[in-house]
């Protein structure tokens, strides 16, 4: 009778030690899935922040900071992009045709303005070269916009719109890999540099960008060494910048502060890691838009 008491006990035991066990891997999994979900919210929650886009920029300065670094996926926050064809011959105009989807698959395409333009479209190719900043057309809920792609190799379009949840506007980038067969002669990225050429222009680079740090990034726009005093006003801004990172095209799109800075279009802008950047520095100046490119090397 002992023996058997005892024997039940001992069952009795190893089951619970069983149990315990159970609960515990149960426990971490769930664990596990919360500090991801977390995660998750709070890079969205940085993001929001950090390169949260107002309604009006022209009326404020947009600060591009660690975190927001973005446009590597076809799909963010419940949205995704889908195109209707991403292969192009090269050096031959056709039109790009995508649509914006919700979760449940439906179009969207009402979304606020932003630079006096509801989504704007940047297109590089994967070793940084042939960047384009494009406007697309809304057709009904498909968005259209003639592109060029003029060289083979891998390229990517990025689309930067904005989405409002609830009282709070929520700012996307979504990406997509867009194809040009042939010949595919890669790149070297060019050595940094603080000047820049564009037709009979110079474009001077002031400051010194810090990983998760905000320091300011100022462009002087010369001709014949002085500084050109005409720069207009393109979207809402004296300049739009750009910047993408040297081995998976990381995206981050900064405003320019609402005002000149002693001649300068100034930025706000802190690297989200170390490593090499490339800079488009968009400016406007007799009705033209020219684009000023810069190799950034962070440390």
């Amino acid at each position: 009778m002992t023996n058997t008491v005892s024997t039940q006990r001992s069952a009795v035991t190893r089951l619970g030690i069983f149990v315990a066990v159970l609960v515990v891997i149960a426990a971490a999994g769930f664990g596990l899935g919360w500090v991801v979900n977390d995660r998750d919210t709070s890079n969205s929650r940085t993001q929001m922040g950090a390169d949260g886009h107002s309604g009006d920029h022209a009326a404020s300065s947009q600060v591009a900071t660690a975190g927001a670094i973005s446009g590597f996926g076809i799909a963010q926050q419940g949205y995704r992009i889908v195109a209707e064809s991403t292969t192009f011959t090269p050096g031959v105009q056709s039109e790009f045709r995508f649509q914006i989807r919700d979760r449940n698959n439906r179009p969207v395409a009402d979304f606020p303005m932003v630079q006096e333009k509801r989504l704007h479209l940047v297109v590089v190719r994967r070793d940084l070269s042939g960047y384009q900043h494009l406007h697309p057309q809304r057709v009904d809920d498909t968005w259209r916009v003639p592109l060029t792609l003029p060289a083979a190799g891998s390229w990517r379009a990025v689309a930067d719109f904005v989405v409002e949840k609830g009282d709070k506007q929520v700012p996307l980038k979504l990406g997509v890999d867009l194809n040009a067969p042939g010949d595919y002669q890669p790149r070297m990225l060019p050595d940094p540099s603080l000047e820049a050429h564009v037709d009979d222009l110079t474009v001077r680079l002031g400051g010194d960008p810090k990983v998760g740090k905000q320091n300011q990034l100022q462009f002087t726009v010369l001709r014949d060494g002085q500084s050109v005093a005409s720069l207009e006003r393109y979207l809402g801004s004296y300049g739009h910048l750009v910047v993408l990172r040297d081995g998976d095209l990381g995206y981050v799109h900064a405003h320019s502060e609402n005002q000149l800075k002693d001649g300068a279009i100034a930025f706000t802008f802190a690297a989200p890691s170390s490593g090499r950047y490339r800079a488009f520095f968009d400016f406007q100046l007799g009705g033209q838009v020219r684009t000023a490119e810069f190799t950034l090397n962070v440390q």
